[in-house]
């Protein structure tokens, strides 16, 4: 299969990078494992269950993350909201509204992302419930549960009604460059501290926090890493015909 990249490069609009199905694999690994992390609280804790239920806020196919969740649902037995197929041809907007709609009536159990889409989705929640209008989607007795349990936690805690109030999710992965500027975001409007992981589209998943959200920690086996030393690096800025010396990891 063949993902492709958001950027440009050079005189193309993209990149298209292959995807062998051993690494597709391991995308799907990598987040049942950080689902794992992100919701356990000590050595031994897994609160995964059959049909946990994830909000579909990736982007679709071709793109990394669409790859992601369709790797993660092949993995593990979970419930995309909406499902995988239909969210895929929905713009992104109608996605989000579509799966918090589900969510309503199924519930929520774990949400991953980027930093900045979570954090505005928690923000437009907030925003959205101040114009709050009844459905009659609303009558289902399970919706009707979460929606008194929230407003009765935003009374109390004399706000508008956010995300947390609503859903008690096991875990919140995120990523992105800015994940650090979003981070207490997130926590506020998800009520989880978010599990950080880094991805790219030429590499898939490379690295990610553990249970303690601190540092990073590299996956040695979802890539074949050679690194330029920063010297070679210069040389090679200077005279773009040098060819720079490259070290393995082993050797770093």
């Amino acid at each position: 299969m063949w993902a492709r990249t958001s950027g440009r490069s050079g005189k193309y609009k993209c990149k298209w990078i292959p995807y062998t199905q051993r690494i597709y694999d391991r995308l799907g690994e990598v987040v049942v494992s950080a689902m794992i992390l992100s919701s356990c609280s000590h050595k031994g804790e897994v609160l995964l269950e059959p049909g946990d239920v994830v909000l579909l806020a990736t982007a679709p196919r071709p793109y990394t993350s669409g790859y992601i969740s369709y790797a993660t649902y092949d993995e593990m037995d979970v419930t995309f909201v909406p499902p995988l197929e239909k969210g895929e041809k929905m713009g992104f907007g109608e996605r989000v509204q579509e799966g918090f709609s589900q969510a309503m009536e199924k519930g929520l159990d774990f949400f991953f992302g980027l930093a900045i889409i979570l954090g505005k989705i928690g923000e437009q929640f907030e925003q959205g419930a101040s114009s709050f209008k009844f459905s009659p989607k609303m009558l289902h007795p399970s919706t009707l549960a979460r929606l008194l349990k929230g407003f009765i936690s935003a009374k109390i805690n004399k706000r508008n009604l956010i995300p947390s109030d609503v859903w008690n999710l096991k875990g919140v992965m995120t990523g992105g460059m800015d994940t650090d500027i979003y981070r207490d975001r997130v926590a506020h409007y998800w009520g989880k501290q978010p599990l950080e992981g880094y991805a790219c589209t030429e590499g898939g998943m490379v690295a990610m926090q553990s249970w303690n959200f601190k540092g990073m920690t590299l996956f040695p086996d979802c890539n074949f890493y050679e690194l330029i030393p920063f010297e070679e690096y210069l040389k090679n800025k200077q005279d773009p015909d040098y060819q720079p010396k490259t070290l393995l990891l082993d050797e770093v």
